[in-house]
């Protein structure tokens, strides 16, 4: 690290108010943890909503922001697994923890190593920033809110017999164009479960590509009895839907492919907010629905990914960025970035900050 450069940071400065950049110290990271020069950040849909609303805002000037890519310039003491140029991606933790020299919107970041990941020379810094949280998500679906184990052995063999204990035949996966749906979509694949699939004609190619068996138009008027149709020609049922959109419209179309009237077996959906915060909604009585929160409630899903899981996927080629779209500006494009992401135009792309 250059005994001239500056930590600037894009800070929130108050309830719904425009980014500014300042100056911020760069600390030092404590044991087991590692100080990382960004060279990339991306942008998820909670940065804005913390911004709108002060969700997971305890006090300003709020530092926001979770996805980064960069190369160590420092690991504290006790650290082995790490050293200075490495390169790495990783979940910055700040915002949940309330910590703002562990967030992402700026020029240098604290992480513990255990949201820290190698990256192969492969991938870019920009395709490693839209990895972490949308892996982080995914995996907290299957071994949080589904409660799969862990694999005895990161390997195709012992992965491939976990998707067997989710409930059906069929994972359906709604709205699977975004970067959370893709994860999914790919470790339902590792995990050996079979994928149906909605999003924009666009991207279907691409869904499939990633392990789909069929992806569907949410758009389609006839897009429930369209899945449930395909499922009864395979003979094969779906009893466990992802909602990576949690709205209405989509809540209405998991609601209708999953609730069959058989109440003597349970259906379960995973949505990617609390069920409650949609108006309107009445869930179906055979079906029981779970929130996949930030962080997993029972297990300690993200350090196994990091750790563990993540970096046999991208050795094994298991995993894979998908699109993405760099923003100018750096971190000064970072409010022009959330603003997209808020006006919901951007679609089946991840958008991207260069630092």
């Amino acid at each position: 690290m250059s005994e001239n450069e500056t930590n600037v940071a894009a800070l929130l400065p108050g309830l719904g108010q425009d980014l500014i950049l300042q100056e911020r110290p760069i600390s030092s990271p404590g044991p087991g943890q590692v100080l990382i020069r960004n060279h990339s950040v991306a942008v998820n849909p909670v940065d804005w909503k913390q911004q709108a609303m002060g969700f997971m805002v305890d006090s300003y000037p709020k530092v926001l922001g979770s996805d980064i890519a960069g190369v160590i310039v420092e690991a504290g003491p006790s650290v082995d697994s790490f050293k200075p140029g490495d390169r790495v991606l990783a979940a910055a933790p700040g915002q949940t923890i309330q910590n703002n020299d562990q967030a992402a919107f700026q020029t240098f970041t604290v992480v513990p190593v255990a949201f820290v990941t190698k990256i192969p020379d492969s991938l870019s810094f920009n395709e490693a920033a839209t990895l972490p949280v949308a892996t982080n998500t995914a995996s907290i679906s299957f071994f949080d809110n589904l409660d799969l184990p862990f694999p005895s052995d990161v390997s195709a063999v012992e992965e491939q017999k976990l998707g067997s204990s989710i409930p059906g035949d069929i994972l359906l996966v709604w709205s699977a164009g975004g970067s959370v749906g893709r994860a999914v979509v790919q470790l339902a694949r590792v995990l050996g479960r079979e994928v149906y699939a909605t999003a924009s004609p666009r991207h279907h190619e691409q869904i499939k590509k990633l392990g789909a068996s069929l992806v569907f138009d949410y758009r389609s008027p006839t897009v429930v009895e369209d899945i449930k149709a395909a499922a009864s020609a395979a003979g094969k049922r779906i009893l466990v839907g992802i909602d990576n959109n949690t709205s209405a419209d989509s809540l209405a179309g998991v609601f209708g492919v999953l609730s069959d009237g058989d109440e003597s077996v349970r259906k379960k959906l995973l949505t990617m907010v609390p069920v409650e915060w949609v108006k309107d909604v009445v869930v179906p009585k055979d079906l029981d629905v779970s929130w996949v929160s930030g962080g997993s409630k029972t297990k300690e899903v993200e350090t196994w990914v990091h750790t563990v899981g993540m970096p046999s996927w991208l050795e094994r080629g298991k995993i894979a960025p998908g699109p993405y779209r760099v923003v100018p500006g750096g971190l000064g494009g970072l409010q022009a970035a959330m603003n997209e992401l808020k006006s919901g135009v951007v679609s089946g792309e991840k958008l991207v900050v260069e630092v």
